[in-house]
């Protein structure tokens, strides 16, 4: 399971045949960046409504160097420069150390800011419709016996609700806002972070201090709702449990 882009979840997908089947490599990830490559699997991807999707491992395959190595680059690499390069000059010290025409930071800054968010939609759509099995596949599972344990068959995303994308946007937002106060304000890290700038650098740069602290709200954002979606999952788990047994026991 993997919750704000922190645990794990099947990358390296290859293509899939009519039935739907298809090779993934299960990764564990933070932040949405890829660390450690588990295992690499057959599985079946099963039909699922909304975000995220559902699996059943088929078998168990030897780990691909090359998908590895592509999985690596397109995470580390090639995702992160399409999303924030531009972001890159809309840095004002960036700006001036290539004399670029004054009269075009405004515009530019809210350029890289649409492009921003329609990038990161697009690259997220893309990923989500590699886990879409064909149309044509059968709403059954097929009755493959699968020998890995239960809960690694289990769906590593959790079904699409719409208040993930309202707290996704909250989120957001709301650390953009904060982020902004405390620069204004200079209170909590931004106060470190200034003086840490005055003592090394003698000078004081906004926006730079204002990336990192939004940066640094949203890894803590992403732990803590980590956390609190992993404690309420275990209660869940264990209430079905319970209820399960219960349920046996009446029969």
């Amino acid at each position: 399971m993997r919750i704000n882009g922190i645990g794990t979840t099947l990358l390296g997908v290859s293509d899939m045949d009519q039935e739907g089947v298809a090779t993934a490599t299960l990764w564990f990830t933070f932040v949405f960046l890829p660390l450690i490559p588990l295992r690499r699997y057959r599985v079946q991807f099963l039909p699922a409504q909304g975000a995220g999707y559902s699996y059943q491992v088929i078998s168990e395959e030897k780990h691909s160097i090359s998908e590895i190595l592509k999985t690596y680059l397109l995470g580390w690499i090639v995702a992160p420069v399409l999303i924030f390069g531009p972001l890159f000059f809309a840095i004002r010290e960036n700006w001036e150390t290539f004399q670029l025409p004054e009269t075009w930071y405004t515009p530019y800054v809210i350029f890289s800011i649409i492009w921003f968010i329609v990038v990161f939609s697009i690259i997220s759509i893309r990923l989500e419709n590699r886990y879409r099995p064909p149309k044509t596949v059968a709403a059954e599972p097929p009755t493959t016996t699968v020998e890995e344990p239960q809960e690694v068959t289990t769906p590593p995303e959790a079904q699409g609700k719409p208040w993930r994308g309202i707290a996704f946007i909250l989120v957001l937002v709301g650390s953009v806002v904060t982020a902004l106060y405390m620069v204004i304000a200079q209170v909590g890290p931004a106060v470190w972070l200034i003086r840490l700038q005055l003592r090394w650098l003698g000078g004081y740069y906004v926006l730079y201090t204002f990336l990192f602290v939004w940066v640094l709200l949203l890894i803590i954002a992403a732990i803590i709702g980590g956390l609190i979606s992993s404690i309420i999952g275990a209660f869940k788990s264990l209430y079905q449990r319970i209820q399960s047994r219960h349920n046996k026991e009446t029969l």
